[in-house]
């Protein structure tokens, strides 16, 4: 017994999933680490926190393939819990941390979805919305118009449990059970950056999750079933398989790719994730996408393109990155493009990990450049929000994958 369970354990830490969750839970928590921590603290509290994630990522890898969980983990009353643990902790901690504006301090990434959807809503132009910082605005038409039921300030802490919920809900249907959504909401709650970012009100968690959603929906139209895995239906998305449902794709995934100016980048991407199943598929989603994508942009851009602050991203994205780094990042963007497309394979997990990959190799440039420019201060570390739109994207490609083990088995 003590040998099986010793060759189970040896199995599992060769497992490099194990090693690629543990990484993109620790290296994200290293700034609300040495943020709020003494200094004399931090350097016990990084290595002791590295332990304990990478035991509760074995646990994770274990847990999900052992049919000695009890049953009351794989319910909806438990995700339901979990879930109302972290809504309860952004009520509470949101308040504070958005009062410290009074103060000039905090996180303005709150107020640019508040005050563009209110201001949207009042039938102005959302980019005539000022932020107490001064900072231009810079979430595009398509994170405002989603996120306007929570343009709110007694509302938007409701942002990302709502995502989650989205999410959470996704999983169970595809993986067939809410154990596996459940492992999501944990994977998330391990990293103390998803506790920061969610509590100060940046909208990267919920962008990444979005990208996420979409990935999500474009490759149910390939499947028979909700089961991952299965054969494509080749002809599946395709106008004449239902255009209403064709063009719901198409926008959602517009609004979707213009959260940001350089998320644009996406649409190649999901095209390129089709065009390994579908080569018309690919061209007719990519040419329409990319239309509504552009569309979206302009409508706004063109009501007053001084105000039109979004593009400042592309600026900014440079001035962090720098000529040696942008052009380190550009080329090795390109060459995860080729792997993509080369490794890419028909099942869900396989399309979630090319997901990540597509928009982490570029968002991790820019958050090292970030880091750089700080002289590698991690307290001031701003650039590990953008970490954090493609780790919960990571996380999903471990749990749709763990969920495509079991149904084998």
């Amino acid at each position: 017994m003590k040998t099986e369970i010793g060759n189970a354990m040896l199995r599992t830490f060769k497992n490099p999933g194990l090693w690629i969750v543990s990484i993109c839970t620790i290296v994200p928590s290293l700034r609300p680490m040495a943020k709020y921590l003494p200094s004399s603290i931090f350097f016990i509290a990084v290595p002791v926190y590295c332990i304990a994630a990478v035991g509760a990522s074995a646990a994770f890898f274990r847990g999900l393939r052992s049919e000695k969980i009890p049953g009351f983990f794989r319910s909806k009353f438990f995700f339901g819990a979990v879930l109302a643990i972290i809504t309860c902790v952004n009520f509470a901690g949101y308040p504070l941390a958005d009062n410290l504006k009074k103060d000039m301090r905090g996180s303005d990434q709150d107020d640019a979805i508040i005050q563009t959807g209110q201001t949207l809503l009042s039938g102005h132009n959302p980019y005539h919305a000022h932020l107490y910082t001064g900072f231009p605005i810079s979430p595009g038409p398509g994170i405002i118009l989603l996120s306007i039921p929570f343009a709110a300030y007694t509302r938007y802490f409701l942002l990302t449990p709502c995502a989650l919920l989205i999410m959470g809900l996704l999983i169970a249907r595809t993986a067939g059970s809410f154990l596996f959504a459940s492992a999501f909401l944990a994977l998330m709650g391990s990293s103390f950056a998803f506790w920061e970012i969610m509590i100060v009100g940046s909208d990267m968690i919920a962008i990444g999750l979005l990208f996420a959603m979409a990935t999500l929906w474009l490759f149910s139209r390939q499947l028979r079933s909700h089961v991952p895995g299965n054969e494509p239906v080749k002809s599946a998305l395709t106008v004449s398989s239902g255009i209403v449902e064709f063009f719901a794709v198409v926008i959602f995934s517009a609004l979707v790719a213009t959260s940001r100016i350089l998320f644009i980048g996406l649409v190649p991407l999901w095209s390129l994730l089709l065009f390994k199943i579908n080569k018309r598929s690919a061209l007719v989603f990519f040419c329409c996408t990319t239309i509504v994508t552009v569309a979206l942009h302009y409508i706004f851009y063109i009501q007053d393109p001084h105000a039109y602050t979004p593009f400042h991203v592309i600026g900014k994205g440079k001035g962090l990155m720098g000529p040696i780094l942008g052009a380190a990042g550009a080329a090795s963007t390109l060459a995860m493009g080729i792997v993509i497309f080369m490794r890419t394979r028909p099942t869900l997990p396989s399309w979630m990990m090319s997901l990540g990959l597509g928009c982490g190799v570029p968002l991790a440039f820019v958050a090292l450049g970030d880091l750089i420019t700080r002289n590698w201060a991690f307290a001031k570390w701003e650039g590990v929000n953008y970490l954090f739109v493609f780790v919960p994207i990571v996380y999903l490609h471990y749990i749709f994958d763990a969920a495509t083990l079991k149904s084998a088995e």
